[in-house]
């Protein structure tokens, strides 16, 4: 398996991003996004919007997301 693209979003424009892989055609990414950004407010609480989601698209359509703190970077 072979990256071919990796998004870091933040916490506070999952919802928008959420709303265009639904509208797209990727309902499974926009569940997984959806899903961690729950697990994100559950865990992390008033602290949430100091993380983000990283997500990674690999050349066989999988697509891995992982919750990786605000100031990371690529």
């Amino acid at each position: 398996m072979r990256i071919t693209q990796k998004t870091l979003i933040d916490y506070n424009q999952i919802d928008s991003v959420i709303r265009i892989q639904s509208f797209v055609g990727d309902k499974d990414y926009a569940r997984r996004l959806l899903s961690v950004k729950q697990d994100i407010a559950r865990v992390y609480g008033r602290m949430s919007p100091n993380y983000s989601v990283l997500a990674t698209v690999y050349d066989d359509k999988i697509t891995t997301v992982e919750v990786v703190p605000h100031n990371y970077k690529l």
